[in-house]
């Protein structure tokens, strides 16, 4: 696969040889991609995580656009793409170990997974108002999840109190005020 983030600099006879055809992210955006990704997906998964990318996705990404700084640019493509390689590498491990899933739990795996492809991009400022900005949009307001809580990286502050999973429990560090059930 030849994946350039654009042609200006291909000749006609590299583009032809390679059979490549250029779509742009602004024609094509994510949602497709996302729509071919869920397809792929188990029903009940891909009925919950539906809504959460149409919910938060679409939103984060304008929001990181028009008012953050993230440190490299990357394609609204390839952070879905990221945020898709994540949950899927998530969502396999807890059917390997016959975790169930509910329709929160999802929600927290899919937001720690958009948190770290989308807010991982950011300075250390701009992290406090992705999470502020995330928080606005539902379920957030309810238990603790933060991009600058608990963990310290190399002296300059902290990146995330999410909740994943480690084994057979669920941790955070506000642990006890997520919604289980």
């Amino acid at each position: 696969m030849f994946e350039p983030e654009n042609l200006n600099n291909a000749s006609p006879a590299t583009v032809s040889r390679a059979g490549i055809i250029y779509v742009s992210d602004i024609e094509l955006g994510w949602e497709p991609v996302v729509k071919s990704w869920l397809q792929k997906r188990d029903a009940t998964e891909s009925a919950a995580l539906q809504p959460l990318f149409a919910k938060y996705v679409g939103r984060m990404l304008e929001f990181v656009r028009l008012s953050l700084k993230p440190v490299m640019y990357n394609e609204q493509v390839s952070v879905v793409g990221n945020t898709m390689t994540l949950l899927h590498g998530y969502l396999k491990s807890f059917k390997e170990t016959g975790t169930p899933l509910n329709e929160a739990k999802i929600e927290r795996v899919f937001l720690y997974c958009l948190t770290w492809s989308l807010g991982g991009l950011l300075e250390v400022k701009d992290r406090p108002l992705f999470d502020s900005e995330l928080r606005r949009w539902g379920v957030m307001t309810s238990w603790c999840f933060s991009l600058h809580a608990t963990i310290t990286v190399r002296g300059a502050g902290t990146l995330a109190c999410t909740c994943c999973h480690t084994g057979a429990s669920w941790c955070c560090a506000c642990a006890n005020k997520l919604p289980y059930q």
